[in-house]
């Protein structure tokens, strides 16, 4: 499996360009829900974000639907779980040195796409995000997660207007990881296009 970094962006874009207020409304509902509840909500509310992108991402006409945002909340404890194994293995990893958590950060790209997608338990999303990273090249993930990171966090040393704009670039930022999700396990709509423009007309 070979990532399309690029790719990923005109596919991301594609789904964000079309339903950037839907978006930013549910990067506002995530952060505010999150913060509300002390974070307990924050493992149902992400994974309810990757959902809704993955389905947008997927549909043709790449319209959101907001109530896609809730869907996953029947795997309330599989969600909640994930959030706080994977955000204190990256603090503790972080703490120490940086690199443990750096690490973590990338081969844990993909188990809330995993989880969301596949509904499976947290020890296999884990699992087969590793093998997704694996698969595709560690440093190409690594690269991947270095751009979803400036995205979701650069906003943020702007005051004021940073915040608002954080409600853009974190869904944004979703999708992109998203699309690469689809693109390393099924082929996105954009990169089947793609793929049969390069291989050209077919015999008949």
């Amino acid at each position: 499996m070979k990532l399309n970094l690029e790719r990923c962006f005109s596919d991301a874009w594609s789904v964000f360009a079309r339903n950037w207020l839907l978006l930013m409304v549910a990067g506002l509902l995530f952060s505010a829900v999150s913060a509300v509840t002390a974070f307990i909500l924050a493992g149902p509310m992400l994974t309810g974000l990757v959902f809704l992108s993955l389905q947008a991402l997927r549909r043709e006409d790449h319209v959101a639907d907001l109530s896609d945002l809730f869907v996953p909340f029947d795997r309330f404890w599989s969600t909640v779980g994930l959030f706080f194994l994977t955000l204190s293995g990256v603090l503790v990893g972080l703490s120490l040195c940086l690199a443990p958590g750096l690490y973590l950060m990338v081969v844990w790209m993909f188990p809330f796409y995993i989880l969301a997608d596949q509904r499976v338990g947290i020890g296999e999303a884990l699992s087969k995000g590793q093998q997704i990273v694996w698969a595709a090249g560690f440093w190409n993930i690594s690269l991947l997660a270095l751009t979803t990171l400036v995205l979701e966090l650069l906003p943020h040393f702007v005051p004021v207007a940073g915040t608002v704009v954080s409600f853009a670039t974190g869904p944004f930022a979703t999708l992109v990881a998203g699309a690469a999700y689809l693109q390393l396990t099924e082929h996105s709509p954009a990169a089947a296009t793609a793929e049969a423009a390069e291989a050209g007309p077919q015999p008949a």
